[in-house]
Protein backbone atom coordinates (compact mmCIF):
# COMPACT_ATOMS: atom_id res chain seq x y z
CA UNK A 1 0.00 0.00 0.00
CA UNK A 2 1.54 3.46 -1.04
CA UNK A 3 -0.01 6.69 0.38
CA UNK A 4 -0.68 9.03 -2.63
CA UNK A 5 -2.64 11.62 -0.74
CA UNK A 6 -3.37 13.61 2.47
CA UNK A 7 -5.44 16.86 3.33
CA UNK A 8 -8.46 18.79 4.55
CA UNK A 9 -11.68 19.29 2.96
CA UNK A 10 -15.10 21.45 4.13
CA UNK A 11 -18.40 19.12 3.28
CA UNK A 12 -21.93 21.27 3.22
CA UNK A 13 -24.42 19.28 4.15
CA UNK A 14 -28.21 19.97 3.24
CA UNK A 15 -28.71 20.15 6.64
CA UNK A 16 -26.76 21.54 9.60
CA UNK A 17 -23.95 23.28 9.98
CA UNK A 18 -20.47 22.43 7.66
CA UNK A 19 -18.19 20.49 8.73
CA UNK A 20 -14.36 19.89 7.67
CA UNK A 21 -13.02 16.11 7.34
CA UNK A 22 -9.68 14.83 6.98
CA UNK A 23 -9.26 13.14 4.07
CA UNK A 24 -6.37 10.24 3.47
CA UNK A 25 -6.45 8.68 -0.31
CA UNK A 26 -4.77 4.95 0.14
CA UNK A 27 -3.72 3.05 -3.40
CA UNK A 28 -4.13 -0.49 -3.59
CA UNK A 29 -1.65 -2.63 -5.60
CA UNK A 30 -2.23 -5.64 -4.51
CA UNK A 31 -4.50 -7.85 -6.10
CA UNK A 32 -7.49 -6.16 -8.30
CA UNK A 33 -5.73 -2.19 -7.87
CA UNK A 34 -8.09 0.21 -6.41
CA UNK A 35 -8.32 3.09 -4.30
CA UNK A 36 -9.39 3.91 -0.41
CA UNK A 37 -10.70 6.89 1.19
CA UNK A 38 -10.60 7.18 4.49
CA UNK A 39 -12.55 10.09 6.26
CA UNK A 40 -12.23 11.43 10.04
CA UNK A 41 -13.69 14.11 10.96
CA UNK A 42 -11.55 17.51 12.38
CA UNK A 43 -14.44 19.70 13.03
CA UNK A 44 -13.84 19.46 16.44
CA UNK A 45 -10.29 20.10 15.97
CA UNK A 46 -10.31 22.62 13.89
CA UNK A 47 -12.71 24.80 16.32
CA UNK A 48 -10.58 23.90 18.79
CA UNK A 49 -7.71 25.22 16.69
CA UNK A 50 -10.13 28.43 15.69
CA UNK A 51 -10.23 29.67 18.80
CA UNK A 52 -6.91 29.74 19.90
CA UNK A 53 -6.48 31.85 17.22
CA UNK A 54 -9.18 33.63 18.18
CA UNK A 55 -7.57 34.19 21.97
CA UNK A 56 -4.05 35.24 20.41
CA UNK A 57 -5.10 37.41 17.77
CA UNK A 58 -8.21 39.30 19.74
CA UNK A 59 -8.94 41.16 22.78
CA UNK A 60 -10.93 38.86 25.25
CA UNK A 61 -13.13 41.98 26.33
CA UNK A 62 -14.66 43.42 22.87
CA UNK A 63 -13.59 40.66 20.90
CA UNK A 64 -12.15 43.75 18.11
CA UNK A 65 -8.48 43.00 17.32
CA UNK A 66 -5.76 43.38 19.97
CA UNK A 67 -2.79 45.43 20.01
CA UNK A 68 -0.44 42.64 18.64
CA UNK A 69 -2.35 41.60 15.43
CA UNK A 70 -3.41 45.09 14.89
CA UNK A 71 0.44 46.01 14.55
CA UNK A 72 1.31 42.97 12.86
CA UNK A 73 -1.08 44.11 10.24
CA UNK A 74 -0.12 47.56 10.25
CA UNK A 75 3.16 46.36 9.34
CA UNK A 76 2.35 44.79 6.43
CA UNK A 77 0.28 47.66 4.71
CA UNK A 78 3.22 49.98 5.90
CA UNK A 79 5.98 48.10 3.81
CA UNK A 80 3.74 46.46 1.24
CA UNK A 81 5.90 46.12 -1.51
CA UNK A 82 3.39 45.68 -4.54
CA UNK A 83 4.55 48.78 -6.03
CA UNK A 84 0.86 50.60 -5.43
CA UNK A 85 0.74 53.80 -3.78
CA UNK A 86 -2.39 54.26 -2.22
CA UNK A 87 -2.72 56.46 1.07
CA UNK A 88 -4.02 54.60 3.70
CA UNK A 89 -4.76 56.36 7.64
CA UNK A 90 -4.21 55.09 11.41
CA UNK A 91 -6.59 56.16 13.32
CA UNK A 92 -5.81 56.23 17.50
CA UNK A 93 -8.89 56.83 19.62
CA UNK A 94 -8.60 57.50 22.94
CA UNK A 95 -12.05 57.84 25.42
CA UNK A 96 -12.72 60.96 27.10
CA UNK A 97 -13.52 61.07 30.79
CA UNK A 98 -13.44 56.90 30.74
CA UNK A 99 -12.37 57.12 34.19
CA UNK A 100 -15.17 58.65 35.57
CA UNK A 101 -17.61 55.68 34.57
CA UNK A 102 -14.90 53.06 36.39
CA UNK A 103 -14.41 55.13 39.68
CA UNK A 104 -18.16 56.28 40.08
CA UNK A 105 -19.78 53.17 38.73
CA UNK A 106 -16.39 50.34 39.14
CA UNK A 107 -14.70 48.18 36.54
CA UNK A 108 -18.02 45.88 35.48
CA UNK A 109 -19.32 48.93 34.16
CA UNK A 110 -16.19 50.02 32.51
CA UNK A 111 -15.88 46.55 31.02
CA UNK A 112 -19.61 47.30 29.60
CA UNK A 113 -19.04 50.51 28.17
CA UNK A 114 -15.98 49.55 26.36
CA UNK A 115 -17.63 46.53 24.82
CA UNK A 116 -20.76 49.52 23.47
CA UNK A 117 -18.11 51.71 22.41
CA UNK A 118 -16.75 48.31 20.23
CA UNK A 119 -19.54 47.83 18.81
CA UNK A 120 -20.55 51.47 17.87
CA UNK A 121 -17.03 51.46 16.03
CA UNK A 122 -17.62 48.16 13.96
CA UNK A 123 -21.25 49.86 12.94
CA UNK A 124 -19.92 53.11 11.83
CA UNK A 125 -16.51 52.30 9.80
CA UNK A 126 -16.26 50.61 6.43
CA UNK A 127 -16.22 46.37 6.76
CA UNK A 128 -12.81 46.20 5.11
CA UNK A 129 -11.64 48.53 8.18
CA UNK A 130 -9.56 47.35 11.07
CA UNK A 131 -10.70 47.55 14.25
CA UNK A 132 -8.71 47.25 17.57
CA UNK A 133 -8.36 47.52 21.68
CA UNK A 134 -4.79 48.43 22.28
CA UNK A 135 -5.77 48.36 25.67
CA UNK A 136 -7.55 50.28 28.68
CA UNK A 137 -9.86 52.83 26.88
CA UNK A 138 -7.43 53.00 23.69
CA UNK A 139 -8.19 52.11 20.86
CA UNK A 140 -7.02 51.91 16.70
CA UNK A 141 -8.65 51.79 12.99
CA UNK A 142 -6.55 50.78 10.12
CA UNK A 143 -8.63 52.58 6.92
CA UNK A 144 -7.16 51.43 3.94
CA UNK A 145 -7.17 52.75 0.33
CA UNK A 146 -8.42 55.91 2.10
CA UNK A 147 -7.17 59.68 1.89
CA UNK A 148 -7.38 61.60 4.98
CA UNK A 149 -10.19 63.86 3.98
CA UNK A 150 -11.88 60.73 3.61
CA UNK A 151 -11.17 59.33 6.82
CA UNK A 152 -11.71 62.40 8.53
CA UNK A 153 -15.44 62.15 7.56
CA UNK A 154 -15.79 58.91 8.79
CA UNK A 155 -14.18 59.21 11.91
CA UNK A 156 -16.82 62.35 12.44
CA UNK A 157 -19.39 60.31 12.22
CA UNK A 158 -17.83 57.94 14.53
CA UNK A 159 -17.50 60.94 16.86
CA UNK A 160 -21.33 61.68 16.52
CA UNK A 161 -22.83 58.44 17.13
CA UNK A 162 -20.45 58.16 20.32
CA UNK A 163 -21.65 61.81 21.22
CA UNK A 164 -25.52 60.68 21.08
CA UNK A 165 -24.85 57.52 23.08
CA UNK A 166 -25.92 57.75 26.48
CA UNK A 167 -24.33 54.74 28.72
CA UNK A 168 -26.79 53.89 31.82
CA UNK A 169 -25.80 52.09 34.74
CA UNK A 170 -27.63 51.56 37.51
CA UNK A 171 -29.97 54.99 37.30
CA UNK A 172 -26.86 56.95 36.39
CA UNK A 173 -26.39 58.40 32.85
CA UNK A 174 -23.08 59.22 31.24
CA UNK A 175 -22.56 61.33 27.81
CA UNK A 176 -18.99 59.76 26.32
CA UNK A 177 -17.19 61.06 23.83
CA UNK A 178 -13.71 60.59 22.30
CA UNK A 179 -10.45 62.18 21.08
CA UNK A 180 -9.25 61.25 17.43
CA UNK A 181 -5.71 61.41 15.89
CA UNK A 182 -5.12 60.79 12.48
CA UNK A 183 -2.24 59.93 9.94
CA UNK A 184 -2.40 59.32 6.49
CA UNK A 185 0.70 57.18 5.12
CA UNK A 186 1.69 55.21 1.94
CA UNK A 187 3.37 51.83 1.50
CA UNK A 188 6.72 52.34 1.41
CA UNK A 189 7.42 55.12 3.61
CA UNK A 190 10.02 55.80 5.94
CA UNK A 191 7.69 55.63 8.83
CA UNK A 192 8.06 52.54 10.84
CA UNK A 193 4.90 51.27 12.69
CA UNK A 194 6.47 53.10 15.99
CA UNK A 195 6.51 56.30 14.17
CA UNK A 196 2.99 56.08 12.77
CA UNK A 197 1.49 55.53 16.26
CA UNK A 198 3.88 58.20 17.82
CA UNK A 199 2.63 60.79 15.83
CA UNK A 200 -1.66 59.56 16.17
CA UNK A 201 -1.15 59.68 19.23
CA UNK A 202 0.17 63.00 19.60
CA UNK A 203 -2.75 64.08 16.94
CA UNK A 204 -4.97 62.68 19.87
CA UNK A 205 -3.19 63.92 22.33
CA UNK A 206 -3.61 67.71 20.32
CA UNK A 207 -7.73 67.13 20.09
CA UNK A 208 -8.17 66.02 23.82
CA UNK A 209 -6.07 69.21 25.10
CA UNK A 210 -8.43 71.18 22.43
CA UNK A 211 -11.53 70.41 24.09
CA UNK A 212 -11.78 66.71 23.24
CA UNK A 213 -15.04 65.30 21.54
CA UNK A 214 -12.50 65.93 17.77
CA UNK A 215 -10.72 64.67 15.37
CA UNK A 216 -6.95 65.80 14.77
CA UNK A 217 -5.10 65.37 11.98
CA UNK A 218 -1.18 65.10 12.04
CA UNK A 219 0.28 67.82 9.48
CA UNK A 220 3.38 67.27 7.84
CA UNK A 221 3.22 69.81 5.48
CA UNK A 222 6.12 72.01 6.73
CA UNK A 223 7.91 69.26 7.03
CA UNK A 224 11.07 71.80 9.01
CA UNK A 225 8.84 72.87 11.57
CA UNK A 226 7.54 69.57 12.05
CA UNK A 227 10.76 67.57 12.43
CA UNK A 228 11.59 70.37 14.69
CA UNK A 229 8.76 69.47 16.55
CA UNK A 230 9.26 65.82 17.00
CA UNK A 231 13.02 66.17 17.63
CA UNK A 232 12.38 68.92 20.04
CA UNK A 233 13.02 68.08 23.78
CA UNK A 234 9.85 69.20 25.46
CA UNK A 235 11.12 68.78 29.38
CA UNK A 236 14.26 71.19 27.84
CA UNK A 237 11.85 73.96 26.26
CA UNK A 238 9.17 74.15 28.82
CA UNK A 239 11.96 74.23 31.80
CA UNK A 240 13.54 77.24 29.78
CA UNK A 241 10.53 78.89 29.22
CA UNK A 242 9.37 78.92 32.59
CA UNK A 243 12.87 80.01 34.04
CA UNK A 244 13.00 82.57 31.24
CA UNK A 245 9.03 83.70 31.25
CA UNK A 246 8.99 82.60 27.86
CA UNK A 247 5.15 81.56 28.12
CA UNK A 248 2.60 84.22 27.50
CA UNK A 249 -0.45 84.70 28.71
CA UNK A 250 -3.63 85.70 26.62
CA UNK A 251 -7.32 86.09 27.68
CA UNK A 252 -10.38 85.29 26.37
CA UNK A 253 -13.56 87.08 27.12
CA UNK A 254 -16.57 85.57 28.97
CA UNK A 255 -19.44 88.17 28.14
CA UNK A 256 -22.62 88.55 29.70
CA UNK A 257 -25.86 87.51 27.70
CA UNK A 258 -28.30 88.96 30.16
CA UNK A 259 -28.74 92.63 30.88
CA UNK A 260 -28.66 92.14 34.67
CA UNK A 261 -25.29 90.67 34.35
CA UNK A 262 -23.55 93.60 32.36
CA UNK A 263 -22.89 96.11 35.39
CA UNK A 264 -21.21 93.73 37.89
CA UNK A 265 -17.94 92.14 36.65
CA UNK A 266 -15.80 92.05 33.39
CA UNK A 267 -14.95 87.95 33.24
CA UNK A 268 -11.72 86.75 31.40
CA UNK A 269 -10.34 83.23 30.46
CA UNK A 270 -6.45 82.79 31.41
CA UNK A 271 -4.93 80.96 28.46
CA UNK A 272 -1.16 80.26 27.87
CA UNK A 273 0.83 80.38 24.08
CA UNK A 274 4.71 79.59 23.93
CA UNK A 275 6.98 81.08 21.34
CA UNK A 276 8.60 78.65 18.89
CA UNK A 277 10.51 79.27 16.24
CA UNK A 278 8.38 81.43 14.30
CA UNK A 279 5.33 80.04 15.70
CA UNK A 280 3.55 80.35 18.41
CA UNK A 281 1.79 77.31 19.78
CA UNK A 282 -1.30 76.91 21.43
CA UNK A 283 -2.02 74.91 24.20
CA UNK A 284 -2.52 71.90 22.46
CA UNK A 285 0.88 71.52 20.85
CA UNK A 286 2.70 71.37 24.44
CA UNK A 287 0.90 70.68 27.36
CA UNK A 288 0.56 66.75 26.38
CA UNK A 289 3.97 66.70 26.73
CA UNK A 290 4.10 68.87 30.12
CA UNK A 291 1.79 66.61 31.41
CA UNK A 292 3.38 63.43 30.39
CA UNK A 293 6.50 64.55 31.99
CA UNK A 294 4.48 65.63 35.37
CA UNK A 295 5.17 69.16 34.97
CA UNK A 296 1.40 70.28 34.48
CA UNK A 297 1.61 71.34 38.38
CA UNK A 298 4.51 73.65 38.18
CA UNK A 299 3.25 75.09 35.29
CA UNK A 300 0.00 76.01 36.66
CA UNK A 301 1.78 77.73 39.50
CA UNK A 302 3.55 79.76 37.14
CA UNK A 303 0.49 80.80 35.54
CA UNK A 304 -1.00 82.15 39.11
CA UNK A 305 2.25 84.26 39.69
CA UNK A 306 2.54 85.62 36.85
CA UNK A 307 -1.43 86.34 36.76
CA UNK A 308 -1.11 87.81 40.54
CA UNK A 309 2.23 89.88 39.68
CA UNK A 310 0.21 91.64 36.41
CA UNK A 311 -2.70 92.02 38.90
CA UNK A 312 -0.77 94.18 41.70
CA UNK A 313 1.11 96.14 38.38
CA UNK A 314 -1.82 97.53 36.87
CA UNK A 315 -4.86 98.55 37.49
CA UNK A 316 -7.31 96.81 35.13
CA UNK A 317 -11.01 98.52 36.24
CA UNK A 318 -10.48 101.89 34.77
CA UNK A 319 -13.38 104.21 34.62
CA UNK A 320 -16.12 101.48 34.35
CA UNK A 321 -15.60 100.65 37.92
CA UNK A 322 -16.20 97.05 36.58
CA UNK A 323 -14.18 94.60 38.39
CA UNK A 324 -12.43 91.94 36.54
CA UNK A 325 -12.71 88.19 37.40
CA UNK A 326 -9.74 85.83 35.45
CA UNK A 327 -10.22 82.69 35.16
CA UNK A 328 -7.33 80.64 35.85
CA UNK A 329 -7.39 76.28 35.07
CA UNK A 330 -5.73 74.11 37.66
CA UNK A 331 -4.74 70.57 36.13
CA UNK A 332 -5.23 67.49 37.65
CA UNK A 333 -1.39 67.53 39.36
CA UNK A 334 -1.99 70.68 40.37
CA UNK A 335 -5.53 69.70 42.49
CA UNK A 336 -3.46 66.79 43.68
CA UNK A 337 -0.58 69.15 45.05
CA UNK A 338 -1.26 69.06 48.68
CA UNK A 339 0.92 72.65 48.52
CA UNK A 340 -1.08 74.50 46.17
CA UNK A 341 -3.32 76.48 48.44
CA UNK A 342 -0.33 77.45 50.54
CA UNK A 343 1.24 78.58 47.76
CA UNK A 344 -1.52 80.30 46.07
CA UNK A 345 -2.24 82.24 49.61
CA UNK A 346 1.38 83.01 50.24
CA UNK A 347 1.30 84.68 46.29
CA UNK A 348 -1.67 86.86 46.63
CA UNK A 349 -0.51 87.97 49.91
CA UNK A 350 3.15 88.82 48.44
CA UNK A 351 1.58 90.82 45.79
CA UNK A 352 -1.62 92.38 47.62
CA UNK A 353 -3.77 91.55 45.30
CA UNK A 354 -7.55 90.88 46.27
CA UNK A 355 -8.21 87.21 45.73
CA UNK A 356 -12.01 87.47 44.63
CA UNK A 357 -10.26 88.84 41.29
CA UNK A 358 -9.38 85.40 40.65
CA UNK A 359 -11.74 82.25 39.71
CA UNK A 360 -10.08 78.96 40.09
CA UNK A 361 -11.49 76.78 37.26
CA UNK A 362 -11.51 72.71 37.60
CA UNK A 363 -12.50 70.06 34.77
CA UNK A 364 -15.81 68.13 35.85
CA UNK A 365 -13.36 64.67 35.21
CA UNK A 366 -10.91 65.90 37.33
CA UNK A 367 -12.96 66.82 40.31
CA UNK A 368 -14.90 63.69 40.36
CA UNK A 369 -11.49 62.04 39.65
CA UNK A 370 -10.40 63.71 42.40
CA UNK A 371 -12.72 64.27 44.83
CA UNK A 372 -11.67 64.51 47.91
CA UNK A 373 -8.34 66.85 47.18
CA UNK A 374 -10.76 69.27 45.24
CA UNK A 375 -12.73 69.58 47.50
CA UNK A 376 -10.43 70.39 50.37
CA UNK A 377 -8.64 72.60 47.86
CA UNK A 378 -12.07 74.53 46.78
CA UNK A 379 -13.14 75.01 50.74
CA UNK A 380 -9.95 76.36 51.22
CA UNK A 381 -9.60 78.94 48.48
CA UNK A 382 -13.36 79.83 48.93
CA UNK A 383 -12.43 80.83 52.00
CA UNK A 384 -9.36 82.83 51.20
CA UNK A 385 -12.37 84.62 49.12
CA UNK A 386 -11.33 83.24 45.41
CA UNK A 387 -14.46 82.16 43.29
CA UNK A 388 -14.70 78.43 41.85
CA UNK A 389 -15.63 77.28 38.79
CA UNK A 390 -16.36 73.53 37.43
CA UNK A 391 -15.54 73.60 33.81
CA UNK A 392 -17.04 71.01 31.20
CA UNK A 393 -20.09 70.14 33.65
CA UNK A 394 -22.47 68.13 31.88
CA UNK A 395 -20.22 64.97 30.69
CA UNK A 396 -21.31 63.25 33.34
CA UNK A 397 -24.30 63.86 35.19
CA UNK A 398 -23.50 61.73 38.14
CA UNK A 399 -21.18 64.80 38.99
CA UNK A 400 -24.57 66.16 40.53
CA UNK A 401 -23.79 63.88 43.74
CA UNK A 402 -20.91 65.98 43.91
CA UNK A 403 -21.60 69.48 42.99
CA UNK A 404 -23.62 69.94 46.23
CA UNK A 405 -20.75 70.07 48.17
CA UNK A 406 -18.57 72.17 46.00
CA UNK A 407 -18.15 76.39 46.81
CA UNK A 408 -18.87 76.57 43.56
CA UNK A 409 -19.45 80.00 42.25
CA UNK A 410 -19.89 79.49 37.87
CA UNK A 411 -21.18 76.11 36.04
CA UNK A 412 -19.30 75.86 32.44
CA UNK A 413 -21.44 73.71 30.10
CA UNK A 414 -19.76 71.20 28.11
CA UNK A 415 -18.65 73.12 24.97
CA UNK A 416 -19.74 69.56 23.10
CA UNK A 417 -23.28 70.94 23.93
CA UNK A 418 -23.24 74.19 23.18
CA UNK A 419 -21.41 73.46 19.60
CA UNK A 420 -24.85 72.06 17.95
CA UNK A 421 -27.36 73.78 20.04
CA UNK A 422 -29.69 74.79 17.31
CA UNK A 423 -28.78 72.20 15.12
CA UNK A 424 -29.46 68.94 17.83
CA UNK A 425 -32.43 68.59 20.17
CA UNK A 426 -30.50 66.52 22.72
CA UNK A 427 -27.69 69.15 23.48
CA UNK A 428 -30.26 72.00 23.37
CA UNK A 429 -32.18 69.97 26.36
CA UNK A 430 -28.85 69.09 27.91
CA UNK A 431 -27.50 72.76 27.74
CA UNK A 432 -31.50 73.67 29.28
CA UNK A 433 -30.65 71.51 31.92
CA UNK A 434 -27.61 72.66 33.02
CA UNK A 435 -28.50 75.80 33.19
CA UNK A 436 -31.77 74.88 35.59
CA UNK A 437 -29.29 73.07 37.61
CA UNK A 438 -27.44 75.80 38.18
CA UNK A 439 -29.82 77.87 38.74
CA UNK A 440 -31.50 76.31 41.71
CA UNK A 441 -28.32 75.95 43.13
CA UNK A 442 -27.72 79.71 42.61
CA UNK A 443 -25.00 79.44 40.45
CA UNK A 444 -24.10 81.18 36.96
CA UNK A 445 -23.77 79.46 34.09
CA UNK A 446 -20.73 79.77 31.40
CA UNK A 447 -21.41 78.66 28.10
CA UNK A 448 -18.46 77.39 25.62
CA UNK A 449 -17.52 77.33 22.17
CA UNK A 450 -19.99 79.58 21.01
CA UNK A 451 -19.40 80.35 17.37
CA UNK A 452 -21.98 81.85 15.70
CA UNK A 453 -25.06 84.18 16.47
CA UNK A 454 -27.84 81.96 16.31
CA UNK A 455 -26.13 79.86 19.27
CA UNK A 456 -25.82 82.88 20.88
CA UNK A 457 -29.68 83.70 20.17
CA UNK A 458 -30.40 80.35 21.91
CA UNK A 459 -28.44 80.74 25.05
CA UNK A 460 -30.20 84.01 26.05
CA UNK A 461 -33.46 82.91 25.69
CA UNK A 462 -32.24 79.31 27.55
CA UNK A 463 -31.23 82.34 29.81
CA UNK A 464 -27.64 81.31 30.18
CA UNK A 465 -26.14 84.14 32.05
CA UNK A 466 -22.72 84.53 29.85
CA UNK A 467 -20.94 82.72 26.53
CA UNK A 468 -17.43 82.20 25.55
CA UNK A 469 -16.10 81.63 22.13
CA UNK A 470 -14.95 82.75 18.57
CA UNK A 471 -18.11 85.08 17.91
CA UNK A 472 -17.75 86.61 21.59
CA UNK A 473 -14.31 87.33 21.21
CA UNK A 474 -11.31 85.84 20.17
CA UNK A 475 -8.07 85.62 22.63
CA UNK A 476 -6.06 88.04 22.68
CA UNK A 477 -2.57 88.91 24.99
CA UNK A 478 -3.29 89.71 28.50
CA UNK A 479 -0.79 92.66 28.41
CA UNK A 480 -3.30 94.38 25.91
CA UNK A 481 -5.79 94.17 28.73
CA UNK A 482 -3.20 95.50 31.22
CA UNK A 483 -2.29 98.48 29.35
CA UNK A 484 -5.19 99.57 27.67
CA UNK A 485 -7.79 98.24 30.89
CA UNK A 486 -11.77 96.89 30.51
CA UNK A 487 -13.07 100.24 29.55
CA UNK A 488 -10.96 99.77 26.09
CA UNK A 489 -10.80 96.25 25.88
CA UNK A 490 -14.87 95.99 26.54
CA UNK A 491 -15.21 98.32 23.86
CA UNK A 492 -13.36 96.20 21.15
CA UNK A 493 -15.22 93.45 21.88
CA UNK A 494 -18.77 94.70 21.93
CA UNK A 495 -17.95 95.74 18.47
CA UNK A 496 -17.01 91.80 17.81
CA UNK A 497 -13.05 92.38 17.86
Amino acid sequence: QHLLQFGQVKLLPKTGEPCFVELHTTCIEDGERGLVFIFRDVTADRKVINRIYQQAAHDALTGLMNRRSFEDGLEQVAHDDSGVLRANVLATIDLDNFKVVNDTCGHQAGDELLKQIAQIFQRAVRKADKVARLGGDEFAILLEGCPVDKARKIMDSVLLEIRNHRFSWEGKVFNVTTSIGLIEFVPGSELSVKMLFSNADKACYTAKALGRNQTFVHISSDESYHSEQRHTDWGKLLEKAMDEGRFILFVQPIVPLQAHRRQLYSHYEILLRLPFRRHLLSPGSFLPAADRLDMMGRIDRWIIRKVVELLSENSLSGKSGLTPRLMVNLSAQAVQDPDLYAYIDATVREFGVDPSVLCFEIAESVAISNFMQTRRLMKSLFELGCHLVLDDFGSGFSSLNYVRDLPLSYLKIDGNFVHNLVSNAVDAAMVKAVHEVGQVMQLLTIAELVEDEQTLTSLHEIGVDFAQGYHCGKPFPFMHLCEQGIDHIGTMTNQGS
